[in-house]
């Protein structure tokens, strides 16, 4: 068998995604490599509606949390360059980061997750090169369905802080949103600011006046 041959056998993950070729990706739950079976996964997931396949995401998770997002981790370009691709040959599960639109995907699977051991993974994708990345990683983050630790929401802080001067709405909109949710003081200048900004959409000074009323309630309660 010659090279060609190998990379014919090597899954179009996003050929199958652009087709919406379900049938396909779900076959390839099944592949014998699990970097294939995660990337078939994440395909689905950002497919899915209502949580359709929230279960087979908990099922990989739960056979090896650690495993599972050291493997998302890779994706990313967790301790890595992302971007960088490295050929994977004839099922050979090998690390390497993805394009933008599939580190996305990516970061929307970890929001799903909703698990404390992926916040560094959401942190770091808050930092990616490219914007859809971190709006991605901004808007999963705003949603999380849990309050994250000190030490997490510390983290966290940076990042969104910065992306509160990005140019496009929707980041700054889930930057607020998030910050509102477990930001301290130490945020509330610029907060306030798109508060007051008459400038600013009227949608977006609502939510960031929301948010420093709440950020200003947390930090009472804490000197309480």
């Amino acid at each position: 068998m010659g090279i060609f041959d190998l990379f014919r056998r090597t899954p179009d993950i996003p050929g199958l995604k652009g087709r919406d070729d379900r049938a396909t990706l779900e076959k390839l739950l099944s592949h014998k490599s699990a970097y294939y079976r995660w990337r078939a996964l994440i395909a689905l997931v950002s497919l899915a509606r209502h949580g359709e396949y929230d279960a087979a995401l908990e099922d990989f998770v739960s056979r090896d949390e650690e495993g599972s997002l050291r493997q998302l981790g890779d994706f990313l370009g967790y301790q890595s360059e992302p971007g960088v691709r490295v050929l994977a040959i004839d099922g050979i599960a090998v690390n390497y980061g993805l394009e933008w639109a599939e580190r996305a995907d990516v970061v929307a699977v970890l929001a799903r997750l909703a698990r404390p051991a992926a916040l560094p993974l959401l942190v770091h994708a808050l930092h990616d090169q490219e914007w859809f990345v971190r709006e991605a990683a901004a808007r999963g983050v705003s949603r999380l369905p849990y309050e994250p630790s000190r030490d997490d929401g510390n983290r966290l802080a940076e990042p969104l802080a910065a992306l509160l001067r990005d140019p496009r709405y929707a980041t700054r909109f889930y930057a607020v949103e998030a910050l509102g949710r477990f930001g301290d003081s130490r945020v509330f200048p610029s907060i306030q600011a798109i508060a007051k900004d008459t400038k600013e959409d009227p949608d977006l000074r609502r939510a960031a006046s929301g948010a420093s009323a709440r950020i200003k309630a947390r930090a009472a309660r804490e000197r309480a």
